[in-house]
């Protein structure tokens, strides 16, 4: 977890390294939006990766993110960035 220089906007990285499962995942904040923006990078297996036949194989994704009740579902094998706005204390 990290957060701007003026605290205003946080971003969570978050990791499931499950080959085949995908992870519900609790963040807890004092505020969390609905959806965030997420970036995600994951691969078509475990083994996926970019070479100079395959350059697009694994590539970041953006796209909506949707919290429920504080939690985010993280899709198998995969790195997951959030970002989004912190209210005002």
């Amino acid at each position: 977890v990290t957060c701007s220089d003026d605290k205003t906007k946080m971003s969570v990285v978050l990791v499931n390294r499950h080959p085949e499962k995908q992870v519900d995942c609790t963040i807890t904040s004092r505020k969390l939006p609905r959806s965030v923006e997420a970036f995600i990078l994951s691969g078509d297996s475990p083994d996926a990766y970019n070479d100079i036949n395959t350059p697009d194989r694994v590539i970041p994704v953006k796209k909506q993110v949707y919290i429920r009740n504080g939690m985010v579902i993280i899709p198998p094998h995969s790195l997951v960035i959030l970002t989004f706005e912190q209210p005002a204390s």
